[in-house]
């Protein structure tokens, strides 16, 4: 009798499985592990990983859901009264760490790895805080992300350092080449005009070219560069005023409005003249030059880079540095000063835009 009941209770009581003692699992892809099955039952308690996620187990031949493993997940015995499971350990965020370590190098590669640093450090904490606990390293991700981001600041300022002064001396170059281009153009007509009537523009040319243009519009005025422009319009040696324009303080680019007292008005001029220059002159000497500071013999560095433009009675044009008093050096002295051999002994007359 005691024997059939032993036999009775082996064959009519179910084989308890051995599960695994330790699991990978793999949550919301990232992997974890390896566990043990008591911190895999604490988590699978907490909520911080799931029965459908996939776990492998040395001597598995793939990773299956974890529900699919005999022994995990006990659902036939309840759990013990007062029972607490021991508390998991989370691991560390890989891309945290990623994150911080990035940061620190921005500063040695010139702010580089700012931007992978800011990113792995967004990417790390969202995935600590879906992990319920499971996961730790929000203190790297933080620091990374700071990191990340005074590296960013530091390379922003590092290019701007670099790119504005070239961008600025570019523009620079463009608006001198720009002034140079016009000089030109007025220095040519200047040219034709004296070869017509023997004289540059002057007071007594401008009765001239009303005589010969009794139809052209010719405002009176003598007491500056733009009058004296005029008389090239109305003589019919520049059609537009568009070439008198030059990139410097109080110019702005010429309307092309050139109906009675709209010719050539105050703003639309850029180029300073001197009267009284010989187109025999031996040097030559300055005729049209830009930027002059107005009422002065002194020039404005800034414009164009420290350059000054000057279109000579040979109909050439050149650019000279302004020194720093401000004044342009030609054979020894400034170029604008009376004592110049170019003046040959007899003062300039300079008349300023408008």
């Amino acid at each position: 009798m005691i024997i059939h009941a032993m036999i009775t209770r082996e064959t009519t009581t179910p084989m308890n499985p051995i599960p695994p003692a330790q699991l990978h699992i793999d949550h919301d892809g990232q992997q974890h592990g390896p566990l043990t099955l008591e911190e895999v039952r604490a988590r699978l308690a907490a909520g911080a990983i799931a029965p459908a996620d996939l776990a492998w187990h040395p001597g598995a031949l793939e990773w299956q859901p974890l529900s699919a493993i005999p022994g995990v997940i006990d659902t036939a015995s309840p759990p013990v009264a007062g029972y607490v499971p021991p508390a998991a350990v989370p691991n560390t965020s890989g891309l945290a760490i990623t994150s911080m370590v990035l940061g620190i190098l921005s500063f040695l590669t010139m702010g580089l790895t700012a931007i992978p640093a800011v990113i792995c450090g967004h990417l790390s904490r969202a995935s600590i805080r879906k992990s319920a606990g499971a996961l730790a390293g929000d203190g790297f991700a933080l620091a990374g992300l700071i990191l990340g981001y005074v590296g960013f600041v530091f390379m922003a300022g590092l290019v701007a350092g670099i790119m504005v002064p070239v961008m600025m001396s570019a523009q620079k170059n463009a608006v001198r080449a720009q002034a140079i281009s016009n000089a030109k153009c007025v220095g040519m007509a200047l040219f034709s005009f004296e070869q017509d009537y023997n004289m540059y523009p002057c007071d007594a040319s401008a009765a001239e070219v009303l005589k010969n243009n009794p139809k052209a519009n010719l405002p009176a005025g003598n007491t500056s560069s733009n009058a004296y422009f005029r008389q090239l319009i109305a003589a019919g040696y520049v059609d537009t005023e568009k070439v008198f324009y030059a990139h410097i303080t109080g110019c702005h680019k010429p309307d092309n409005n050139m109906a009675g007292n709209h010719l050539l008005e105050k703003g639309e001029c850029g180029f300073s003249y001197v009267i009284g220059a010989s187109s025999s002159a031996n040097p030559p000497q300055p005729l049209i030059v830009t930027p002059l500071i107005p009422g002065t013999d002194r020039f404005d560095p800034k414009p164009f880079g420290k350059k000054a433009v000057i279109c000579w009675t040979d109909a050439t044009c050149t650019t000279l540095p302004i020194d720093r008093a401000g004044h342009v050096m030609h054979l020894g002295a400034n170029l604008l000063d009376p004592a110049n051999p170019v003046w040959q002994g007899k003062a300039p007359r300079i008349v300023w835009p408008e």
